[in-house]
Protein backbone atom coordinates (compact mmCIF):
# COMPACT_ATOMS: atom_id res chain seq x y z
CA UNK A 1 0.00 0.00 0.00
CA UNK A 2 2.99 2.52 0.67
CA UNK A 3 4.67 1.58 -2.51
CA UNK A 4 1.25 2.54 -4.23
CA UNK A 5 0.94 5.56 -2.30
CA UNK A 6 4.55 7.00 -3.16
CA UNK A 7 4.33 6.04 -6.73
CA UNK A 8 1.27 8.14 -6.64
CA UNK A 9 3.02 11.39 -5.16
CA UNK A 10 5.48 10.57 -7.45
CA UNK A 11 3.12 10.83 -10.31
CA UNK A 12 1.52 13.73 -8.53
CA UNK A 13 5.24 16.14 -7.76
CA UNK A 14 6.20 15.01 -11.68
CA UNK A 15 2.97 16.23 -13.08
CA UNK A 16 3.23 19.48 -10.59
CA UNK A 17 7.01 19.75 -11.83
CA UNK A 18 5.49 19.59 -15.56
CA UNK A 19 3.23 22.24 -15.37
CA UNK A 20 5.46 24.63 -13.36
CA UNK A 21 7.97 24.04 -16.43
CA UNK A 22 5.31 24.89 -19.23
CA UNK A 23 4.43 28.11 -16.93
CA UNK A 24 8.04 29.38 -16.83
CA UNK A 25 8.14 28.84 -20.84
CA UNK A 26 4.89 30.60 -21.49
CA UNK A 27 6.15 33.39 -19.40
CA UNK A 28 9.98 33.52 -21.05
CA UNK A 29 7.68 33.76 -24.58
CA UNK A 30 5.51 36.15 -23.10
CA UNK A 31 8.49 38.25 -21.74
CA UNK A 32 9.94 37.70 -25.55
CA UNK A 33 7.45 38.73 -27.59
CA UNK A 34 7.07 41.73 -25.03
CA UNK A 35 10.51 42.61 -25.05
CA UNK A 36 10.46 45.16 -27.86
CA UNK A 37 7.56 46.88 -26.38
CA UNK A 38 9.20 47.28 -23.35
CA UNK A 39 12.49 48.57 -25.02
CA UNK A 40 10.36 51.08 -27.20
CA UNK A 41 8.74 52.30 -23.97
CA UNK A 42 11.92 53.04 -22.24
CA UNK A 43 12.85 54.84 -24.76
CA UNK A 44 10.36 57.41 -25.44
CA UNK A 45 10.39 57.78 -21.33
CA UNK A 46 13.86 58.90 -21.62
CA UNK A 47 13.34 61.11 -24.93
CA UNK A 48 10.38 62.93 -22.95
CA UNK A 49 11.76 62.90 -19.58
CA UNK A 50 15.46 64.94 -21.22
CA UNK A 51 14.15 68.10 -21.31
CA UNK A 52 12.96 68.01 -17.73
CA UNK A 53 15.89 66.76 -16.78
CA UNK A 54 17.93 69.43 -18.38
CA UNK A 55 15.75 72.34 -17.18
CA UNK A 56 16.34 70.83 -13.39
CA UNK A 57 20.67 70.38 -14.56
CA UNK A 58 20.54 74.25 -15.87
CA UNK A 59 18.68 75.53 -12.91
CA UNK A 60 20.25 74.31 -10.32
CA UNK A 61 23.96 75.11 -11.66
CA UNK A 62 25.65 78.09 -9.74
CA UNK A 63 27.63 80.45 -10.97
CA UNK A 64 25.41 80.73 -14.13
CA UNK A 65 29.20 80.95 -15.97
CA UNK A 66 29.63 77.78 -15.34
CA UNK A 67 27.30 76.88 -17.51
CA UNK A 68 29.67 77.70 -20.35
CA UNK A 69 33.11 76.66 -18.97
CA UNK A 70 34.59 72.95 -19.32
CA UNK A 71 33.67 70.53 -21.40
CA UNK A 72 29.44 70.28 -21.50
CA UNK A 73 28.40 67.18 -19.06
CA UNK A 74 24.88 65.45 -19.24
CA UNK A 75 25.34 64.66 -15.40
CA UNK A 76 24.13 66.82 -12.80
CA UNK A 77 27.30 67.52 -10.87
CA UNK A 78 25.87 70.00 -8.23
CA UNK A 79 22.96 70.87 -6.93
CA UNK A 80 22.55 74.80 -5.79
CA UNK A 81 19.37 76.80 -4.81
CA UNK A 82 20.57 80.48 -5.52
CA UNK A 83 18.76 80.47 -8.81
CA UNK A 84 15.77 79.82 -6.49
CA UNK A 85 16.31 82.42 -4.03
CA UNK A 86 17.32 84.49 -6.80
CA UNK A 87 14.10 84.32 -8.66
CA UNK A 88 11.80 85.05 -5.21
CA UNK A 89 13.63 88.35 -4.61
CA UNK A 90 14.44 89.87 -7.67
CA UNK A 91 10.22 89.94 -8.34
CA UNK A 92 7.14 89.74 -6.24
CA UNK A 93 7.11 86.43 -6.47
CA UNK A 94 4.55 85.95 -3.96
CA UNK A 95 2.36 88.19 -5.68
CA UNK A 96 2.47 86.22 -8.85
CA UNK A 97 1.85 83.57 -7.44
CA UNK A 98 -1.26 84.90 -5.55
CA UNK A 99 -2.86 85.72 -8.74
CA UNK A 100 -2.20 82.53 -10.13
CA UNK A 101 -3.79 80.80 -7.14
CA UNK A 102 -6.88 83.16 -7.14
CA UNK A 103 -7.57 82.90 -10.90
CA UNK A 104 -6.90 79.17 -10.77
CA UNK A 105 -9.26 78.68 -8.09
CA UNK A 106 -11.82 80.75 -9.41
CA UNK A 107 -11.66 78.49 -13.12
CA UNK A 108 -11.33 75.37 -11.28
CA UNK A 109 -14.37 76.01 -8.70
CA UNK A 110 -16.56 77.49 -11.60
CA UNK A 111 -15.51 74.95 -14.34
CA UNK A 112 -17.17 71.94 -11.84
CA UNK A 113 -20.11 73.60 -11.27
CA UNK A 114 -20.96 75.07 -15.12
CA UNK A 115 -20.01 72.13 -16.74
CA UNK A 116 -21.60 70.10 -13.88
CA UNK A 117 -24.93 71.95 -14.61
CA UNK A 118 -24.46 71.92 -19.00
CA UNK A 119 -23.63 67.96 -18.75
CA UNK A 120 -26.53 66.76 -16.15
CA UNK A 121 -28.98 69.04 -18.27
CA UNK A 122 -27.40 67.27 -21.68
CA UNK A 123 -28.52 63.68 -19.92
CA UNK A 124 -32.09 64.32 -20.33
CA UNK A 125 -34.38 64.38 -23.41
CA UNK A 126 -35.79 67.35 -24.71
CA UNK A 127 -36.64 68.86 -27.98
CA UNK A 128 -33.48 69.98 -30.07
CA UNK A 129 -31.03 68.35 -27.81
CA UNK A 130 -29.20 66.83 -31.26
CA UNK A 131 -28.69 70.76 -32.22
CA UNK A 132 -27.06 71.98 -29.38
CA UNK A 133 -25.08 68.82 -29.03
CA UNK A 134 -24.42 69.32 -32.61
CA UNK A 135 -23.82 73.22 -31.78
CA UNK A 136 -21.27 72.45 -29.12
CA UNK A 137 -19.41 69.80 -31.25
CA UNK A 138 -18.94 72.22 -33.67
CA UNK A 139 -18.02 75.23 -31.07
CA UNK A 140 -14.81 72.94 -30.33
CA UNK A 141 -13.75 73.51 -34.03
CA UNK A 142 -13.75 77.45 -33.61
CA UNK A 143 -9.81 78.52 -33.16
CA UNK A 144 -9.54 80.49 -29.47
CA UNK A 145 -7.70 82.72 -30.87
CA UNK A 146 -10.85 83.99 -32.73
CA UNK A 147 -13.06 84.46 -29.44
CA UNK A 148 -10.45 86.47 -27.88
CA UNK A 149 -11.54 90.20 -29.15
CA UNK A 150 -15.19 89.06 -28.53
CA UNK A 151 -14.37 87.85 -25.13
CA UNK A 152 -12.49 91.01 -24.68
CA UNK A 153 -15.71 93.57 -25.34
CA UNK A 154 -17.91 91.94 -23.22
CA UNK A 155 -15.18 91.74 -20.01
CA UNK A 156 -14.90 94.84 -21.15
CA UNK A 157 -18.44 95.87 -20.38
CA UNK A 158 -18.61 94.36 -17.55
CA UNK A 159 -15.52 96.36 -16.09
CA UNK A 160 -13.76 93.16 -15.36
CA UNK A 161 -10.72 94.61 -16.47
CA UNK A 162 -7.41 94.29 -14.78
CA UNK A 163 -9.30 91.97 -11.88
CA UNK A 164 -8.98 88.28 -11.20
CA UNK A 165 -12.69 87.30 -12.24
CA UNK A 166 -12.07 89.19 -15.64
CA UNK A 167 -8.79 86.61 -16.11
CA UNK A 168 -10.81 83.83 -15.03
CA UNK A 169 -13.91 83.86 -16.54
CA UNK A 170 -13.01 82.49 -20.23
CA UNK A 171 -11.53 79.20 -18.16
CA UNK A 172 -14.97 78.89 -16.03
CA UNK A 173 -16.55 76.39 -18.49
CA UNK A 174 -15.08 74.29 -21.35
CA UNK A 175 -17.00 72.19 -23.56
CA UNK A 176 -14.55 68.83 -23.69
CA UNK A 177 -15.42 69.07 -19.54
CA UNK A 178 -18.98 69.00 -20.10
CA UNK A 179 -18.82 65.70 -22.40
CA UNK A 180 -16.48 64.50 -20.26
CA UNK A 181 -18.76 64.91 -17.37
CA UNK A 182 -21.81 64.16 -19.47
CA UNK A 183 -20.56 60.21 -20.02
CA UNK A 184 -19.93 60.00 -16.60
CA UNK A 185 -23.53 60.84 -15.32
CA UNK A 186 -25.28 58.68 -18.32
CA UNK A 187 -23.45 55.56 -16.85
CA UNK A 188 -25.49 55.55 -13.57
CA UNK A 189 -28.59 53.87 -13.74
CA UNK A 190 -31.70 56.11 -13.76
CA UNK A 191 -33.16 53.45 -11.73
CA UNK A 192 -31.15 55.37 -8.87
CA UNK A 193 -32.32 59.07 -9.64
CA UNK A 194 -35.28 58.11 -9.72
CA UNK A 195 -35.36 56.74 -6.24
CA UNK A 196 -34.07 59.57 -5.46
CA UNK A 197 -36.53 61.67 -6.97
CA UNK A 198 -39.51 59.65 -5.06
CA UNK A 199 -37.19 60.78 -1.76
CA UNK A 200 -37.95 64.04 -2.39
CA UNK A 201 -34.80 65.38 -3.69
CA UNK A 202 -34.49 68.06 -6.22
CA UNK A 203 -32.73 68.37 -9.21
CA UNK A 204 -29.37 70.19 -7.39
CA UNK A 205 -29.20 67.59 -5.10
CA UNK A 206 -29.79 64.83 -7.52
CA UNK A 207 -26.63 66.57 -9.22
CA UNK A 208 -24.57 67.39 -6.36
CA UNK A 209 -25.61 64.73 -3.84
CA UNK A 210 -26.15 61.63 -5.78
CA UNK A 211 -24.62 62.08 -9.43
CA UNK A 212 -21.01 64.06 -7.76
CA UNK A 213 -19.99 61.26 -5.51
CA UNK A 214 -20.47 58.79 -8.11
CA UNK A 215 -18.25 60.62 -10.61
CA UNK A 216 -15.38 61.74 -8.82
CA UNK A 217 -13.07 60.68 -11.59
CA UNK A 218 -14.54 62.58 -14.23
CA UNK A 219 -14.63 65.23 -11.74
CA UNK A 220 -11.04 64.97 -11.40
CA UNK A 221 -10.33 65.12 -15.04
CA UNK A 222 -12.13 68.14 -15.09
CA UNK A 223 -9.84 69.45 -11.64
CA UNK A 224 -7.31 68.84 -13.92
CA UNK A 225 -7.72 70.34 -17.34
CA UNK A 226 -9.11 73.64 -15.83
CA UNK A 227 -6.15 73.64 -13.37
CA UNK A 228 -3.73 73.25 -16.63
CA UNK A 229 -5.83 75.83 -18.42
CA UNK A 230 -6.11 78.27 -16.35
CA UNK A 231 -2.69 78.08 -14.63
CA UNK A 232 -0.96 78.15 -17.78
CA UNK A 233 -2.99 81.30 -19.38
CA UNK A 234 -0.75 84.11 -20.88
CA UNK A 235 -2.77 84.94 -23.82
CA UNK A 236 -5.78 86.34 -22.03
CA UNK A 237 -4.22 87.72 -19.38
CA UNK A 238 -2.18 89.72 -21.81
CA UNK A 239 -5.00 90.89 -23.27
CA UNK A 240 -6.94 92.08 -20.14
CA UNK A 241 -4.40 92.79 -17.45
CA UNK A 242 -2.10 96.16 -17.89
CA UNK A 243 -1.19 96.37 -13.98
CA UNK A 244 1.73 94.58 -13.52
CA UNK A 245 0.96 93.57 -9.91
CA UNK A 246 -1.93 91.53 -11.42
CA UNK A 247 0.49 89.71 -13.67
CA UNK A 248 0.09 85.73 -13.18
CA UNK A 249 2.60 83.68 -13.07
CA UNK A 250 3.45 82.88 -16.88
CA UNK A 251 3.15 86.54 -17.83
CA UNK A 252 5.48 87.16 -14.68
CA UNK A 253 8.12 84.77 -16.81
CA UNK A 254 7.84 86.22 -19.50
CA UNK A 255 8.59 89.84 -18.63
CA UNK A 256 11.40 87.48 -16.35
CA UNK A 257 13.04 86.42 -19.23
CA UNK A 258 13.46 89.69 -20.92
CA UNK A 259 14.76 91.45 -18.38
CA UNK A 260 17.36 88.57 -17.81
CA UNK A 261 17.20 87.74 -21.28
CA UNK A 262 20.23 84.97 -21.51
CA UNK A 263 20.20 84.44 -17.93
CA UNK A 264 19.28 80.76 -18.52
CA UNK A 265 20.07 79.66 -15.13
CA UNK A 266 17.29 81.51 -14.27
CA UNK A 267 14.83 81.53 -16.31
CA UNK A 268 14.67 77.70 -16.13
CA UNK A 269 14.51 78.11 -12.05
CA UNK A 270 11.71 80.17 -12.62
CA UNK A 271 10.26 77.85 -15.24
CA UNK A 272 10.75 75.03 -12.63
CA UNK A 273 8.87 77.53 -9.85
CA UNK A 274 5.77 77.97 -12.16
CA UNK A 275 5.62 74.12 -13.01
CA UNK A 276 5.83 72.44 -10.19
CA UNK A 277 2.28 73.11 -9.08
CA UNK A 278 1.23 71.19 -12.13
CA UNK A 279 2.93 68.02 -11.26
CA UNK A 280 1.74 68.23 -7.32
CA UNK A 281 -1.51 68.36 -8.62
CA UNK A 282 -1.61 65.91 -11.47
CA UNK A 283 0.27 63.37 -9.16
CA UNK A 284 -2.53 63.68 -6.54
CA UNK A 285 -5.40 63.28 -9.42
CA UNK A 286 -3.26 60.49 -11.41
CA UNK A 287 -5.11 57.66 -10.49
CA UNK A 288 -8.96 59.39 -11.05
CA UNK A 289 -7.61 60.59 -14.15
CA UNK A 290 -6.86 57.63 -15.72
CA UNK A 291 -9.92 55.98 -14.07
CA UNK A 292 -12.17 58.24 -15.89
CA UNK A 293 -10.24 58.13 -19.31
CA UNK A 294 -10.87 54.27 -18.86
CA UNK A 295 -14.47 54.89 -18.40
CA UNK A 296 -15.17 56.72 -20.72
CA UNK A 297 -13.63 54.48 -23.65
CA UNK A 298 -15.63 51.40 -22.60
CA UNK A 299 -18.84 51.13 -23.01
CA UNK A 300 -21.28 48.92 -21.13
Amino acid sequence: MSKINESVNQGDISAVLERVAVHRAENRTEFVRRLPYFVAGLVLSVAFFFPFYWLIKVAVMWPAGSLYLGDPSLALDRFELYNFVRVYYEIPFPRYLYNSVVITLLAVVGSLVTNSLAAYSLTKDFYGKKVVLAFLISALMIPYYVTVIPAFLVTNRLGLLNTHLGMALPFMTFIIGTFILMNSFNSVPNSMIEAARLDGASELYILFGVLWPLAKPALATNVILAFIYAWNAYLWPLVVVSDRLMQPLPLALASFSTRFDGNFTLQYAFAIMVLIPVVIIFLLLQRQFIRSVVQSSVKE
